[in-house]
């Protein structure tokens, strides 16, 4: 079974990097990226791909992988900007559509109709819902360390969850 797992994975990190090396191309085609001119090249030599974008991407993935084992916590700010990336990804088009493109949209085959726009803002408020919450820390002070001043046991200094802790906590008012 673990073996099983063991290919599922990989082949799932190899169909990423493909995604990842064809995206970071089209950007240095364009010229968007940093050191564009060198990752844009197609190597001829092995099969007209894209071989200094696959690497450059290899070589990222690596140092984000070294990241993660150095310690839980670095492990869990990979993660979770990886998801407040991934949900600001889908929150730009989202917000781009109502903001700014209510005259330039034509609806496609599925349309929501006049439903269309309740449900982009509904989109929206979880969206930043979820940005906001991958923000939190994970793990919650040690109870067990003894400090000097009494905040410290009970409060984050990320503001959002200092926020939060003072908006529900019993004892605060």
């Amino acid at each position: 079974m673990m073996t099983l797992l063991f290919i599922v994975q990989f082949l799932m990190g190899l169909s990423i990097l493909v995604a990842a090396s064809r995206q970071a191309w089209a950007f240095s085609r364009d010229g968007a990226l940093p050191f564009s001119t060198f990752f844009r090249p197609i190597s001829k030599k092995f099969g007209y791909i894209p071989l200094r974008t696959v690497w450059g991407c290899v070589f990222g993935a690596l140092v984000l992988g070294l990241l993660t084992l150095i310690a839980p916590a670095a492990a869990q700010a990979v993660f979770s900007l990886s998801v407040a990336g991934n949900n600001l990804a889908w929150l730009i088009p989202i917000l781009a559509r109502v903001v700014w493109g209510q005259n330039k949209f034509k609806p496609g085959p599925f349309y929501t109709g006049r439903f269309s726009i309740p449900i982009a803002w509904t989109a929206i408020v979880f969206l930043v819902f979820g940005i906001v919450l991958a923000m939190f820390p994970v793990g919650g002070p040690n109870p067990t360390r003894e400090s000097p001043f009494p905040l410290h046991s009970s409060f984050s200094f990320s503001p959002p969850r200092s926020l939060l802790l003072l908006i529900s906590s019993p004892s605060a008012c």
